[in-house]
C-alpha cells in the first residue's frame, strides 16, 4: 500500500471562556502521524452560513497555512507544527465559541479541526438622529431632523446587516448589537447624502451617532491638483499642489481625498495627505474660501513603463459618488542608454576626425 500522511490536531484557547465580541486566540498543533511526508493547508468550512458561536478568523493570521493563497507548511512523517490563529466571536445567542477549520494534506486528504469554549452573551446598542445639515455646522439644529431615512448597520463578520428607518423626530435605534466595530450606511434622501462612519460598540453602552445629510459636494466644491515639476523618474518624491475652493454659501466639512479609483499602476503612491487622509476626520472650508496644500508622494516603478506619472482623486465625503474629481499627469521618460554600436560609431568618427586633423596639421 502506498504510504499516506495522516493528520491529528490539538487546540488550545487563550482563555477558559469568552464573551460576545471578544478576540479569540487559538494555538493549533498539527501532527503528521502517517508514514509519508506532506504539505499541510487550512481553510474555513465551506458555505456562508456558519454554526452559532463560530469564531471568524483574521485572514492575516493564516499565513502560509491558508489554502487559497499560502504555500502550505511542509510536515514530515512523525513531525508536528504549531500555528497561532486569531479571530472574533460575535454571536449573541450561542452558548459556546466554536473554533472550526478544515485541514488538508497535499490539498486533497481532509480533516476537520474543531473545539469549543463557553460563551457569555454581551451586547451594546447604537442610536442617533438623522438630520439635514442646512448650515454646515455638523450640529442638529431646530428644524433639521428628518424622518424616513433608511439606516443600515453591518459588521465584517459573516453577512450581518440590520436596517432601521428614522422616525418623525429623525431618531433611529439599533438595540442588541455585538460589542465590535460596526459600519453605518444611510441611503440618499431627496438629493441629500449622508456620511457613513464606523463606530465601536461597547458592552452595556449605547453609542450615540448623529448622521448629517449634506448636499453633493460637487455642487459647490472645486478641486485642482498639479505637479511641481515637468518630469520624474521612478522613486522620485513628487510634490502635488492641491487647491480646493468652496464656491457655495454653506460650510463644507469632512472633506477627504479618495484616489486612484481606477486602480492604475502609474498613479503616485504613499501620498502623505495629512488632514485630507482617507478615513480621517477631513478638513472644513468656509463659504467663499480656498484651501491649499502641498502633499508629497512617490513615483512608482510602473510610471516608467507607461511613460507618465498620474494623480487622480475625488475630494469630499467617503461614502459619496458625487465628489469633484481632479486629475494631472507628468512625463516619466525612459532613461536614454546609448547602445554599444552607437558608442563604436562615435569612437570611429572621433578617431577619423583626429587623423584628418593630424594630417592637416603636418602639411
Amino acid at each position: 500500500m502506498e504510504p499516506l500522511p495522516h493528520l491529528q490536531y490539538a487546540v488550545q484557547f487563550d482563555k477558559p471562556s469568552y464573551k460576545t465580541g471578544d478576540r479569540v486566540v487559538v494555538t493549533l498543533t498539527i501532527t503528521n502521524t502517517g508514514d509519508a511526508d506532506t504539505v499541510v493547508h487550512g481553510r474555513e468550512p465551506h458555505g456562508p452560513d456558519h454554526e452559532p458561536g463560530f469564531v471568524y478568523l483574521d485572514y492575516e493570521s493564516w499565513g502560509d497555512l491558508y489554502l487559497h493563497d499560502g504555500d502550505g507548511v511542509p510536515l514530515a512523517a512523525g513531525a508536528s507544527y504549531t500555528h497561532e490563529l486569531r479571530g472574533t466571536v460575535v454571536d449573541l445567542d450561542a452558548a459556546e465559541a466554536v473554533f472550526d477549520v478544515t485541514l488538508l494534506a497535499d490539498k486533497h486528504h481532509t480533516w476537520d479541526a474543531r473545539a469549543t469554549a463557553p460563551l457569555e452573551r454581551a451586547e451594546g446598542a447604537l442610536a442617533g438622529t438623522t438630520y439635514l445639515d442646512r448650515n454646515g455646522n455638523r450640529v442638529v439644529d431646530a428644524g433639521e431632523p428628518v424622518a424616513g431615512a433608511k439606516v443600515t448597520v453591518s459588521h465584517p463578520y459573516g453577512e450581518f446587516t440590520r436596517v432601521a428607518v428614522s422616525d418623525a423626530q429623525g431618531r433611529y435605534d439599533f438595540p442588541g448589537l455585538a460589542p465590535v466595530r460596526h459600519f453605518i450606511r444611510v441611503d440618499a434622501l431627496d438629493g441629500w447624502e449622508f456620511e457613513g462612519p464606523g463606530v465601536d460598540i461597547a458592552e452595556g453602552e449605547t453609542a450615540e451617532v448623529d448622521l448629517a445629510g449634506v448636499r453633493p459636494f460637487k455642487e459647490s466644491l472645486t478641486a485642482q491638483v498639479e505637479f511641481t515639476m515637468e518630469e520624474y523618474q521612478p522613486g522620485d518624491t513628487a510634490e502635488v499642489l492641491v487647491t480646493l475652493a468652496n464656491t457655495g454659501d454653506v460650510r463644507l466639512a469632512g472633506i477627504t481625498a479618495h484616489c486612484n479609483g481606477a486602480g492604475t499602476d502609474e498613479h503616485l503612491v504613499d501620498i502623505q495627505w495629512g488632514d485630507l487622509a482617507y478615513g480621517g476626520p477631513g478638513i472644513a472650508i468656509q463659504p467663499g474660501r480656498t484651501y491649499r496644500a502641498r502633499v508629497p508622494g512617490t513615483v512608482p516603478e510602473a510610471a516608467r513603463r507607461h511613460g507618465v506619472a498620474t494623480v487622480a482623486c475625488a475630494f469630499g465625503l467617503e461614502s459619496s459618488t458625487n465628489n469633484p474629481i481632479a486629475r494631472t499627469s507628468r512625463a516619466c521618460p525612459a532613461r536614454r542608454v546609448r547602445s554599444p554600436s552607437s558608442r563604436t560609431r562615435t569612437a570611429t568618427a572621433t578617431a577619423r576626425s583626429t587623423r584628418t586633423s593630424a594630417s592637416a596639421g603636418s602639411t
